[in-house]
């Protein structure tokens, strides 16, 4: 375990046991269910309906993938996966890529969360995961995102890069420095 807030623990995902993936990718899945007709994250990542499970399209071996458990049950309530090669980005799926490519760049393909809103525990794990990024040499992390999102990203230090219109949905390119970890939650980000 990296980091514990709330009744939470905060880890990367062990993608060698079987068990862990499954729970992970059950965990992904509930949390997009309700968007599951989106044609364009339909098209992006591996859809198991029959299983009730959801991965990218990028191995494993290519990935981190922090979560964050529920203390006492082991429940996944939120999921971050990494991208630590950006020779292959999702994010080029939509057209976009990436200023920089190098050792110390790496690349966000999804974030979930499954019934777990407290900002404090958000944020608790967004600067635990940009500590580890940084730990590991990462100064630069990539991102695509939708426009719903778009503030919570920027609160956190996002810089858009680039927004166009795929299948009638605004996509923004993000650039996040993995240093910026000062971000505070005393006032909502969702104010205009």
């Amino acid at each position: 375990m990296i980091d514990q807030v709330n009744g939470l623990g905060i880890e990367v995902l062990n993608t060698n046991c079987p068990f862990d993936v499954e729970c992970y990718e059950r965990a992904f899945y509930t949390a997009y269910e309700r968007a599951s007709h989106n044609r364009l994250i339909r098209k992006l990542w591996n859809w198991n309906d029959d299983q009730r499970r959801l991965s990218v399209r990028l191995p494993y071996l290519q990935q981190i993938n922090y979560v964050m458990r529920k203390i006492d049950s082991g429940e996944i309530v939120t999921g971050l996966a990494v991208n630590r090669d950006c020779t292959t980005c999702q994010s080029r799926a939509y057209g976009f890529y990436p200023v920089e490519n190098n050792e110390t760049t790496c690349e966000f393909l999804t974030l979930f969360s499954v019934n777990e809103h407290n900002l404090h525990s958000r944020f608790a794990f967004w600067r635990t995961v940009f500590c580890d990024l940084y730990e590991r040499g990462y100064r630069t992390a990539y991102a695509t995102t939708a426009s719903k999102v778009l503030r919570f990203y920027s609160r956190m230090g996002a810089e858009v890069l680039e927004q166009r219109m795929i299948d009638d949905e605004e996509r923004y390119f993000l650039r996040f420095d993995t240093r910026c970890t000062t971000w505070k939650t005393t006032h909502s980000i969702y104010q205009n």
